[in-house]
């Protein structure tokens, strides 16, 4: 290869991919989360048990008031 195209292609500018805003890396990371699924404090378990059990409760209730 001749010197000069080796010196242009040394003077090139690298590439560098485009700039993620904080809602894109906060999006991977929960896809990640949801595939690399951790084990739940057994305390915050049962206090999303519960939470799940009212949201039913409630529905139940407003599909009778209907």
């Amino acid at each position: 290869m001749d010197a000069a195209l080796k010196r242009s292609r040394a003077e090139e500018p690298e590439l560098l991919p485009p700039a993620r805003d904080a809602e894109e890396e906060e999006e991977e990371g929960m896809e990640q989360g949801l595939e690399e699924e951790e084990e739940v404090d057994p305390r915050i378990q049962g206090e999303l048990e519960k939470l799940n059990q009212s949201t039913d409760d409630i529905n139940r209730r407003e599909t009778e008031l209907e």
